[in-house]
Parts: C-alpha cells; sequence; structure tokens
C-alpha cells in the first residue's frame, strides 16, 4: 500500500496533461482541426485583497501550415488565427477556476493531424 502510494506521488511530479511528445517538441498542422487559443483575461473573484484573472478563450481552426508548439511553458499555437503570434493554446474549451487546486485537464491533440518537425 505504502509502495502504491510513493508510486503515485512521484508520477504526480511527472504529470503531462497532453498526450504530445517530450516538451519541446513542434508539429506542423497538415489537415483542419478545432482549438481554442487563449484571446485575454477576465476578472474571476478576489483572493484576500488580490484580484484573480482567468483566461478567455476563442474557438478558432488549426489550418495546414500553422504550428503547435509543446514547450515547458505549456502548449502553443502560431499561426493565421493568431496573427502569427505564440498563444496558449486547448483542445478543449472548458477551464478550470482559478480557485480549483488540480493539475489540469488532459489535452488530446489528433495526432493524424499534425506531423513532428522538431
Amino acid at each position: 500500500m505504502k509502495a502504491k502510494f510513493i508510486k503515485q506521488f512521484i508520477n504526480e511530479g511527472r504529470y503531462d496533461n497532453n498526450n504530445l511528445d517530450e516538451p519541446n517538441s513542434y508539429y506542423t498542422v497538415t489537415k483542419p482541426f478545432k482549438i481554442y487559443i487563449k484571446s485575454g483575461d477576465r476578472p474571476a473573484g478576489y483572493y484576500g485583497a488580490s484580484q484573480v484573472y482567468e483566461p478567455i478563450y476563442k474557438e478558432v481552426f488549426a489550418r495546414p501550415g500553422d504550428e503547435i508548439q509543446n514547450l515547458h511553458g505549456g502548449k502553443f499555437f502560431k499561426g493565421e488565427a493568431s496573427n502569427n503570434q505564440r498563444v496558449h493554446v486547448r483542445t478543449t474549451p472548458k477551464v478550470k477556476s482559478p480557485f480549483e487546486r488540480g493539475l489540469g485537464e488532459f489535452q488530446k491533440f489528433p495526432l493524424d493531424k499534425l506531423i513532428r518537425v522538431k
């Protein structure tokens, strides 16, 4: 029982919430698919005297030639929909409240519509 808990604790530190390869990998889109890119922030409430913000995501389509980047700082999109600027990307629209504890939601990217380039 104790060994199972320790193994679970160790794996928690390695938790990666997507199906892409290891961090610092880059992908080019080969077929269009729906994604959600970060377009701003909005107030979510207060934590003590500090105001907390939550991200706003908008639905767009990743088109052939666009880039998905799996970096240590997160998953990013760079393409026509973001004016070739690097922005945070998700495959699901729901974002947890900033007041909820958790490791994040699993993001499943359509690997059949991406090709790894680096």
